[in-house]
């Protein structure tokens, strides 16, 4: 999701969505996110997440907003600086 200050996040209940999509999870310059089957961008200026591993999605135990607190948000700050603008 996009917030209101134009930064972005991941939710528990979004993350859920992608985990149970396609391999590769993209966010979309609106904020949204989606998956693709291959690693091709779905639209321009699509940021690539990760790809889907069965090995990161088990060490959460079903936590899906643990594992957004612990590592996606954070990824996504620590590189707001090449992150998608709707502008752009």
């Amino acid at each position: 999701m996009r917030g209101e200050d134009g930064t972005y996040s991941i939710n528990g209940d979004e993350l859920a969505t992608l985990i149970t999509g396609g391999e590769v999870w993209w966010l979309l310059p609106d904020g949204s996110t989606i998956t693709t089957v291959e690693r091709t961008p779905p639209e321009p200026n699509a940021l690539y997440l990760m790809s889907r591993s069965q090995p990161w999605i088990d060490q959460w135990g079903g936590d899906w907003q643990r594992a957004c607190d612990e590592q996606l948000n954070p990824a996504l700050r620590a590189n707001a600086h090449v992150l998608p603008s709707e502008e752009s």
